[in-house]
Formats: structure tokens, sequence, C-alpha cells
């Protein structure tokens, strides 16, 4: 596969198939031309705030033992230029999604060209 509007569409199309949600897949520009970028559309994507009880030295699995909770906290911004993540649950079912062990990251799952056809692989099966 080379042809990055052609693996826009595949993954687009695949993980509507696969988790019956829409999903944001677009290219980067300049030098992260062909890289990919898959994450919630943005009326999926919510706030962060951070979480007070985390002291910002510990790590996450860290603040989550001693806390209950992530070092951020998602709610709903109505401010317009604010910025704006996945939320926890679409994060489970990219990652799971994709093979991996882990959720996405809350700014979404980067995918180079040279990974393009391993992650279809992950996403096809």
């Amino acid at each position: 596969m080379n042809d990055r509007t052609e693996v826009t569409k595949r993954i687009k199309s695949t993980l509507k198939k696969k988790t019956g949600k829409n999903w944001s897949v677009t290219g980067g520009r300049g030098t992260a031309y062909c890289w990919l970028t898959v994450q919630a559309p943005k009326n999926r994507r919510v706030a962060h705030k951070r979480n007070p009880d985390w002291n910002g030295h510990d790590s996450i699995p860290a603040c989550i033992a001693l806390t209950g909770k992530p070092p951020w906290i998602d709610y709903i911004s109505d401010k317009p230029d604010e910025n704006l993540y996945m939320n926890d649950e679409d994060r489970e079912l990219l990652g799971r999604v994709f093979g991996m062990a882990y959720p996405a990251h809350h700014q979404g799952l980067q995918i180079s060209p040279d990974n393009w056809d391993r992650y279809m692989n992950y996403i096809e099966a």
C-alpha cells in the first residue's frame, strides 16, 4: 500500500465496520505528509483537567494506584478553542482494535507509512 488516500479510506471503513463508530483518520502535512493520525472525531472528544490529587511527579499507574483516578479528568467543554482529546472509552476501544495491550494515546494513534500494512493487518483480521 502506498497511496495515503486509499489507506485513509480503508482504515476509516474498517474501523466503522469493527466498532460501529466513526473515526477521524487524517494525514499529516509537510515532512509528516504520509503519517496518519487515527482518533475519535471532534464531536466525541473531551477536554481534560488535572486530577487535583495528583502530585505531577508520579507515573500514570502510580497516580491511579494512589488516587484511584488517572492524572487527568475528562469533562465536556463549552469553550470552542479548548484542546480536546479522546475519552477513555474510545482510547481503550482504539487500542484493542489495533491489537495494542494498552489504550491508545489521548491525542490519537500515529501511524508511520512504514507501518501502514502492519496496522491494516491488525484491524482487518
